[in-house]
């Protein structure tokens, strides 16, 4: 979920729900939330809103999803987009950061599926995928085979 707060007209606060507490990518989101309030509400960067739009757009990951101009790259481009549409026209960003809000659950469901119940995966040290799972009491990479037992 992403959720952006005005004061005064302008973005100045944005809160990002991702994952399940606890893990990874849970923490990274939050983290990224927290570095984009402190930017958007502290020092004169001018457009500040666009400024950073304009780092935050187009960020790549593994769990890209969607087509055309509704394909989100990243936790990090959805935020991104989410700013643009909040900007352009209120009633068209109500609408995106709902569609943004299905977008992100779908990935961050999507790191696994074990017997039709989705997990929460964590960030493997080694190869970084989210593809860490507790296994058997371990914590064991699908991608690379990495565990914290061995």
């Amino acid at each position: 979920y992403i959720t952006i707060n005005e004061m005064n007209g302008s973005p100045s606060e944005v809160f990002l729900n991702v994952g399940k507490a606890g893990s990874d990518v849970f923490a990274m989101s939050e983290a990224l939330g927290r570095v984009c309030s402190l930017f958007l509400r502290y020092g004169d960067h001018g457009n500040k809103v666009q400024l950073l739009t304009k780092h935050l757009k187009g960020i790549g990951g593994s769990g890209a999803i969607g087509f055309g101009p509704n394909r989100v790259e990243s936790i990090a481009d959805a935020v991104a987009q989410a700013l643009e549409m909040h900007g352009s026209a209120p009633n068209e960003a109500d609408a995106y950061v709902t569609a943004t809000q299905e977008v992100i659950m779908e990935t961050t469901a999507q790191y696994a599926v074990n017997r039709n119940s989705a997990i929460s995966l964590d960030l493997c040290p080694s190869c970084g995928s989210a593809s860490l799972i507790n296994s058997e009491g371990c914590k064991n990479c699908s991608n690379c085979g990495y565990g914290r037992c061995n």
